[in-house]
């Protein structure tokens, strides 16, 4: 299987999620370095420093978004693509003989079943990507929207003219969208959430309590009066911006503080490392994915940032953050393209709908401001000094295996943690990059430590371990299928 792949893409530029003010960068002219007669007094050397690195901002400019052109033409590809699965099933049931295909009748409607699937699912993908059509740098429509999704549209087309071809890979990746929804969007990944979620939860909560402004989850019964459904549509709308903005400022498996390691019940109350104070804690998610978590966090009363890198997840969620109406307004069907493991046809076949919850109706309990997401990696944003000492928590979910050096994690999760700051990490140690040299020609650093060396190197950076289990997680599972993927979660606070 292909879980939680590492991302390629990268965002060297626009760390922040902020085209517009990149675009602006990159175009604008050297600083003036006369003085008050008008005497230009930039040495050789300065000048030359300063158009190199123009040069270097312009193309990673255009190489930010030929990357997300490229996963946007992978997105429109994808009916292409699944029914070319459909089409493998039908070629292979068409090499039986009479004879075996008389013992196996219904498989012809489930082909068209399968057709059905794949095109509820395209749907979905095509109101997605159609989302960013027009949302080109400078043009009207673009104005409030995500600025680090402008030009996607404009950027996949020009590839599709040129001949572009989607890898297998890529064709994974798209799929790999439709499960995360599950996981974070869904009734079905309820459960999933519950076994990695609830402990990040309920440990923040226990260690950095947002005082005062933490309120019950919403009733499941939905939204029924029109005066209810547009303040959810208002309240989504401030979801929104909050949500697409990127952060422009800015600290581990546990405390910042040097010491040895202790242990406390997860029942313990662990507030005594901050001080209190008025404002609400500053979080921030890191591989926050399609968002449900940092949502879940914001309408906690936390001032909750979720950084992610991939291209993939920073579309789907600016979408469904931003474009849902209604509970269950979209129907997927994630587990088609599954025909392995499978217990029953309709197994394989069945229809998720999404979302569970909308974020309006999680937006009425977040109060303006606490929410936002920050594109680019990890490293490069939040790495810089502008960065030091800016974090109350970080939240490594799922999040520790997906660094080529699981040690620069740790240093930068230190520099942006105050004094006193917490790190909750709940996930495995399955580093993505290990077996990199299978599938790319370039030299990938991947350093695989133990979950005992990687809290021995915590502690040396002054990390001190309030509390470590382990508890057995899913990710993105099929909870029908015959095989599950279970992974024994690494619980840290």
């Amino acid at each position: 299987p292909l879980p939680r792949a590492p991302q390629r893409q990268t965002t060297k530029t626009v760390v922040r999620g902020d085209r517009d003010a990149a675009n602006n960068a990159a175009s604008s002219e050297p600083e003036d370095s006369s003085d008050d007669d008008g005497n230009n007094n930039a040495t050789p050397s300065q000048t030359s420093s300063e158009e190199r690195n123009q040069r270097q901002r312009d193309l990673d400019y255009e190489d930010e978004r030929n990357a997300l052109g490229k996963i946007v033409a992978n997105i429109r590809a994808y009916r292409g693509f699944g029914m070319d699965d459909v089409r493998r099933v039908e070629y292979h049931y068409g090499r039986l003989s009479e004879a075996h295909k008389a013992l196996i009748p219904h498989e012809r409607e489930k082909h068209a079943a399968m057709r059905s699937a794949v095109d509820a699912n395209a749907r979905f993908f095509d109101e997605l990507v159609n989302t960013f059509r027009d949302m080109n740098e400078g043009s009207p429509e673009s104005h409030g929207r995500p600025s680090h999704l402008v030009g996607g549209e404009e950027e996949a087309r020009k590839l599709e003219h040129s001949g572009y071809q989607i890898r297998g890979v890529d064709e994974d990746k798209v799929k790999y969208v439709l499960k995360n929804l599950v996981r974070d969007w869904s009734e079905e990944g309820k459960n999933e959430r519950e076994r990695s979620y609830r402990y990040v939860i309920d440990a923040l909560r226990r260690s950095c309590p947002a005082q005062g402004r933490a309120t019950p989850p919403p009733d499941d019964k939905p939204t029924t009066s029109s005066a209810k459904a547009t303040t959810s549509a208002e309240a989504s709308s401030e979801l929104v911006a909050a949500a697409s903005a990127a952060a422009a400022s800015g600290g581990n498996a546990a405390t910042n503080n040097a010491g040895p390691a202790t242990s406390t019940p997860p029942s313990a109350p662990m507030d005594h490392h901050l001080e209190h104070r008025a404002e609400p804690p500053r979080c921030v998610v890191a591989g926050a994915g399609l968002g449900r978590l940092c949502c879940e966090l914001a309408a906690l009363g936390y001032d909750a940032q979720g950084n992610e890198h991939s291209y993939y997840m920073l579309l789907t969620s600016s979408f469904v953050l931003n474009h849902t109406q209604r509970r269950h307004q979209w129907r997927i069907h994630p587990w088609a393209h599954q025909s392995c493991n499978v217990a029953r046809d309709s197994d394989q076949l069945r229809c998720v709908t999404i979302p569970d919850v909308t974020p309006g109706e999680l937006a009425c309990r977040v109060s303006p401001g606490l929410l936002s997401m920050c594109a680019g990696d990890f490293v490069e944003v939040y790495g810089v000094p502008e960065q030091a000492g800016a974090y109350d928590a970080v939240i490594t979910c799922f999040f520790m295996d997906t660094a080529h050096n699981v040690l620069e994690y740790l240093e930068v999760i230190r520099h942006m943690l105050k004094v006193g700051g917490i790190w909750i990490n709940h996930g495995p140690l399955l580093y993505h990059w290990a077996d990199a040299f299978q599938y790319l020609s370039t030299d990938e650093l991947s350093i695989e430590i133990s979950l005992e060396t990687m809290h021995a190197a915590a502690q040396k950076l002054g990390f001190e371990c309030l509390h470590q289990e382990m508890a057995v997680s899913p990710y993105t599972s099929n909870v029908h299928s015959m095989m599950q993927t279970i992974y024994n979660c690494s619980s840290s606070t």
